[in-house]
């Protein structure tokens, strides 16, 4: 359980390239160049995005605070 001390948590998350649809608003060459780029060689699916906002959303992370969480798949 969260503290209640403290009851919220702030956190970031900072996700890479993630195929949605907001990728069909940018250049084909730029998603093409960040997925080539990737350690993965391709950009990031949304289920792997909500799984680390699952993660932060349940009560396994009451210990995590103030942090920006980068999604990257490796990326710098």
């Amino acid at each position: 359980p969260r503290s209640t001390l403290f009851p919220y948590t702030t956190l970031f998350r900072s996700p890479n390239m993630v195929n949605t649809k907001f990728l069909s608003e940018i250049p084909e060459l730029v998603v093409q160049q960040a997925a080539d780029n990737s350690p993965l060689k391709r950009n990031l699916k949304v289920e792997e995005v909500a799984s680390v906002f699952k993660f932060l959303l349940s009560d396994e992370s009451n210990r995590i605070t103030g942090e920006n969480i980068s999604i990257t798949g490796g990326s710098f």
